[in-house]
């Protein structure tokens, strides 16, 4: 499924090494171009 992650037990317990990844991801998603809409007609 699009939209949902799975976080191994042992990343999960690792709540250091999570927010970096958290942080990461954020980064990432800032520098994506936003989605095209749809025009209405």
């Amino acid at each position: 499924m699009r939209g949902y992650v799975s976080i191994p037990d042992d990343l999960l317990s690792d709540t250091e090494e999570l927010g970096s990844w958290f942080e990461k991801a954020y980064v990432w998603i800032g520098t994506l171009e936003p989605k095209a809409t749809k025009k209405q007609s």
